[in-house]
């Protein structure tokens, strides 16, 4: 019974170390897992709620980070003269975020350059 405390309290030190390093969704792996262990024990379930409350937060701020990655890729691919890969990049962005100005800006320049030539 001991070992089992001990693995469940290493995991919820793990979870709250991996959720203190910005990965969310591992730590509550961690926890699920410390949950099935020693169901009955309340540290985890508080952490787990703790964790959750913020996901939202986190998916949103990933979502943001990954269209801007993928517009300042698509400006790159531009300058370089891979106009194929920027339009890749920029329907990527417009799929997620219909709204995006700077990606309608790249796919209004791509256009134009792909009609002038």
């Amino acid at each position: 019974m001991e070992e089992r405390n001990e693995l469940y309290f290493k995991l919820v030190q793990n979870a709250l170390f991996v959720n203190g390093a910005g990965n969310p969704p591992a730590a509550l792996v961690l926890l699920e897992e410390a949950l099935r262990l020693e169901p009955r024990l309340a540290l985890a379930a508080t952490v787990k709620r703790q964790i959750e409350s913020s996901l939202l937060t986190w998916m949103s701020e990933q979502r943001v980070r990954t269209l801007t990655k993928a517009v300042e890729d698509a400006l790159q691919c531009e300058r370089a003269g891979d106009a194929e890969r920027a339009r890749h990049l920029v329907q990527g962005v417009l799929a997620l975020d219909p709204t995006h100005a700077e990606a309608r800006g790249i796919q209004d320049r791509l256009s134009r350059h792909a009609s002038a030539a």
